[in-house]
């Protein structure tokens, strides 16, 4: 019999010997060949398995639990799949990170909120298992599924085999950690005569929260003649919770006696259980200008531009830039980028008070856009169709908007714009409400639901 617990080749001899009694005449024959054993995967055993064990998000677990071989001979492996799944709706394990075991390292993948990682061992014996939760929080039920795999060469062939399949599972009971929150500008850059609130264009977006957990923006460099619409301001800093970041904007100042520029200094955080979480400090360059006929000039980055009461020149720059126009008949120039032109309440007036002219629109799909969801109550290609004209004029199209159905309010000229161009195509013939369809499709206009 082979030893135990052997698997490979042994070479044997085999010796026949034979001998004539009347002579005493002996022969030996003897052949050699090669005996192959296959490996047999033993079982294992689970010991120590805890019923529970607790950590912190974002820290390394350790889960003391031993797994054991019945090979003899020490040279198996054994295979582990470990599948994390919460509990309840308060856990999550999204974002858990990896499993370490005698050295070795996987990462857990996500499939339908269950996170797996599978790991194959060289050792005939493990006594712990090292988690990474990451972002994992919560009561999470860790399952942990095991066999043995013994491998060997048998006579030229690689040749292995599994052990029975064993199975645990513990609860994982995850303390969740505040994890720094991102905050999301919308704007690089304001320059803007001041005809009303000013927003600044803020977004904060928790990661994977807990229950309890919440955000909060600090704001530094705001001048001290003028406030936020939101939040509270403490010495000389503006704290705004989360659910008002969104929708704070600059108060509306009133008549600047002189120009301001100045840098918002944004430090956002989250907070859970007293812990603090801080994310990216951002800065936001303000420029509030006196009202006159100004010319407001980008740069190559995400600019907000909004005129004022005069006649105004306004242009972006490199960036994807967002332009508001004010009264006044003023010249909108988005140049490079996915460019906003928008426009307000404060535009509209008596018939052809005032008209704005954009000198280089995209008719592109997904480029620049005509805002008028401010202005028109519309919400649809037809409804939109009694509340404003397309008319040709020229070279330019131009924009009849009649917010109330019955008169022209304000103009918007496109310049070097035509119809077929806003239609993609031949537009004679085609209706007024097919070529806003198209703008709408397009991207090129937005109406007060999209």
């Amino acid at each position: 019999m082979p030893p135990l617990d052997f698997s490979g080749d042994i070479p044997l001899t085999l010796k026949a010997i034979t001998e004539e009694l009347a002579t005493n005449d002996t022969r030996i024959t003897e052949s050699s060949f090669t005996l192959g054993v296959n490996p047999i995967a033993d079982e294992i055993d689970f010991f120590n398995v805890p019923d529970k064990v607790t950590g912190d998000e974002d820290a390394v677990i350790t889960i003391p639990i031993d797994i054991v071989t019945q090979e003899t001979n020490s040279d198996e492996s054994i295979a582990l799949v470990v599948t994390a799944k919460a509990a309840n709706d308060s856990s999550s394990t999204e974002d858990m990170a990896s499993i370490r075991v005698d050295g070795k390292t996987a990462r857990f993948f996500q499939v339908d909120g269950v996170a797996t990682a599978v790991i194959l061992v060289s050792a005939s014996s493990i006594n712990s298992i090292e988690l990474f939760a990451g972002d994992a929080f919560g009561d999470i039920d860790l399952t942990i599924t095991a066999d043995a795999r013994d491998t060997a060469t048998v006579l030229g062939s690689n040749v292995g085999d599994f052990g029975p399949i064993k199975q645990e599972t513990i609860r994982l009971e995850i303390t969740p950690e505040p994890d720094a929150p991102i905050l999301d500008l919308t704007y690089d850059n304001i320059l803007a005569e001041p005809t009303g609130d000013i927003p600044l264009g803020l977004s904060l977006d928790l990661v994977n929260p807990a229950d309890g957990e919440t955000g909060k923006l600090i704001i530094e460099g705001l001048p001290s003649d003028l406030e936020l619409t939101k939040g509270q301001k403490v010495g000389n800093d503006w704290e705004v919770e989360g659910d008002d970041i969104s929708s704070v904007a600059i108060k509306d100042p009133g008549t600047l006696s002189a120009d301001e520029t100045f840098t918002l200094i944004l430090k956002p955080s989250a907070e859970l259980n007293g812990n603090t979480a801080d994310g990216s400090v951002e800065t936001l360059d303000v420029e509030l200008l006196t009202e006159g006929s100004q010319t407001l000039t980008g740069n190559f980055q995400k600019d907000y531009i909004s005129g004022g009461s005069g006649g105004d020149t306004l242009s972006g720059g490199i960036g994807a830039d967002t332009i508001l126009s004010g009264k006044g008949n003023d010249e909108l120039t988005g140049g490079l980028g996915h460019d906003t032109f928008v426009f307000t309440s404060d535009d509209t007036g008596t018939v052809f008070e005032f008209t704005d002219t954009v000198t280089d629109f995209n008719v592109s799909a997904n480029t620049d856009s005509i805002d008028l969801s401010a202005i028109l109550s519309a919400t649809n290609a037809t409804d939109a169709a009694n509340q404003l004209n397309l008319v040709q004029d020229g070279a330019d199209v131009r924009i009849e908007l009649l917010p109330s159905g019955n008169q022209v309010e304000h103009n918007i000229k496109l310049e070097n714009t035509t119809l077929d161009s806003l239609y993609g195509g031949d537009a004679s013939g085609v209706s007024e409400t097919d070529i806003i369809q198209k703008m709408l499709d397009d991207q090129n206009l937005i109406l007060s639901s999209n």
